[in-house]
């Protein structure tokens, strides 16, 4: 409204103010985040090797900064949250430590037989399967 006087609290560091070339007399504040790149610090881990991953930016602030680290089953996904990693911020840099896990225990078919030797078109068959290493496990076999 004309006439109206609005009073701000001074903006935090992190933030930037100009004012606007509408005639008015006023100022928009805006904050200055920006976030520019984020990475691991290598590019391959080793099972049980510590990692760090790195966020870097502008004025990122004291945070709090979460990363969420997700791990796909094949190369075209689905992709599911592993974990998340709270992030400590020194100056423009984010960082958080993660532990790849050990790799799971790979077990081997010991025995694969049919139920029945002979069989007719659409018939179902059962199939024994016994295997080392997968107590827990999950084992697809493709016929």
């Amino acid at each position: 409204m004309a006439g109206q006087k609005v009073e701000l609290n001074p903006p935090p560091e992190s933030f930037t103010s100009r004012p606007l070339k509408t005639g008015k007399s006023f100022t928009l504040v805006l904050p200055r985040h920006r976030f520019v790149y984020r990475h691991w610090d290598k590019e391959k881990y080793l099972p049980e090797e510590e990692a760090e991953l790195i966020m870097e930016g502008e004025n990122l602030g004291k945070g709090p900064f979460e990363f969420v680290v997700e791990a796909a089953d094949g190369e075209d996904g689905p992709w599911h949250p592993v974990t998340t990693l709270k992030a400590t911020v020194d100056g423009d840099k984010a960082t958080a430590k993660f532990k790849f896990p050990k790799n799971l225990a790979h077990g081997h078919l010991t025995k694969a037989e049919w139920k029945r030797t002979k069989a007719r078109l659409g018939d179902r068959i059962g199939l024994h399967v016994e295997a080392e290493g997968y107590e827990g496990g999950w084992i697809g076999i493709h016929v």
